[in-house]
């Protein structure tokens, strides 16, 4: 039986969200960037660059939350959704080999998360069960 320490699923955290962290940083900066370079240009209408802009602050967001440990389980099924959802809507995971590998490793990277938490060091311990 593998068990998943609070060592592990912290390294876990923190890969994820900086990853995150780091696409949505570089696809704010310079749209496109990660595009592939293989397949043809496609026209990118004003319409899915603004609904793109509102994902990748979103996915930032929610990387930051994922490093910090808030809400841990909620915030890895987030960030993995968005950055599917704005691949997916680019179309960077049907043109491109190298999405499609980090998408599938993000979804993978993201199991444990989901199924153990964050781990024992977490900005705030217990989900913020008492606070509310």
């Amino acid at each position: 039986m593998i068990v998943f320490g609070g060592s592990c699923c912290l390294s876990v955290r923190v890969l994820l969200g900086v990853s995150y962290l780091i696409v949505a940083a570089l696809e704010m900066v310079a749209p496109g960037a990660l595009a592939p370079a293989s397949g043809d240009p496609f026209l990118r209408s004003p319409d899915l660059e603004l609904k793109s802009a509102i994902a990748l602050l979103i996915l930032a967001v929610a990387a930051s939350w994922l490093v910090l440990g808030i809400r841990t389980r909620v915030m890895a099924l987030l960030s993995v959704a968005l950055l599917l959802g704005f691949a997916w809507s680019n179309h960077y995971i049907q043109t491109g080999g190298v999405w499609a590998i980090y998408a599938a490793s993000a979804v993978i990277l993201s199991g444990p998360l989901l199924r153990f938490g964050g781990g024992r060091h977490a900005l705030v311990k217990g989900a913020w069960q008492g606070l509310a």
